[in-house]
């Protein structure tokens, strides 16, 4: 079966094959008892998995990073899935196209893929009404976010940024320089976190 999918998949741009795919488990989420069958398999049970860490519970130490669902729109089917949380993401203040096409590459061979995409998503309001409506039907709490850094669209906004649960920053970024120590990164990123 497997075998029979990925060279369905493997017809496509690997773009293409993501988003047909999620639209597929979409589909299959919409129909209650398919969206059970799924959690089912997928969703670990075991109460061993649960962890909390600063005071936020989890039920299983596995997740999603940022960049697979950049505009929230597969939250219900990535909880099917049993993550434990997922990030969403990039967002930036202004909805952005990202690179040209093709912009996703698999390497076949080394079972990997190169990703191009950028910074393509639909901005922060769209993406915050998402959330917001995901929050109204139970599955997360609000948490503001302290603000959005200027990524070429936009200026640094107050509460624009909208999370569930937990903020994420991360080390690895292309506009360090090469001599920008470590400390001198952790000093950066604990600046974010601190209040003002």
């Amino acid at each position: 079966m497997y075998s029979l999918l990925r060279n369905l998949l493997f017809k496509m741009e690997a773009e293409q094959a993501h988003y047909f795919s999620m639209n597929l488990l979409r589909a299959a989420c919409s129909i209650g008892p398919i969206k059970s069958i799924i959690s089912k398999c997928f969703t670990p049970g075991q109460d061993e998995l649960v962890r909390n860490v600063f005071g936020l519970p989890f039920r299983n130490p596995v997740g999603l990073g940022a960049g697979f669902d950049k505009n929230a729109c597969y939250l219900r089917e990535l909880e099917a899935l049993g993550f434990g949380f997922v990030e969403i993401g990039t967002v930036t203040p202004l909805p952005q196209v990202g690179n040209e096409k093709p912009r996703l590459f698999r390497l076949p061979a080394d079972q990997a893929l190169i990703n191009r995409m950028g910074f393509n998503n639909d901005g922060v309001k769209v993406i915050r009404e998402r959330l917001e409506e995901w929050v109204k039907k139970g599955r997360g709490t609000r948490d503001e976010g302290q603000g959005t850094r200027d990524e070429g669209q936009g200026t640094r906004d107050k509460g624009q940024v909208f999370l569930l649960r937990f903020r994420v920053m991360r080390e690895a970024s292309t506009k360090w320089r090469p001599e920008a120590s470590m400390a001198n990164k952790l000093k950066f990123f604990l600046a974010q976190l601190l209040p003002k």
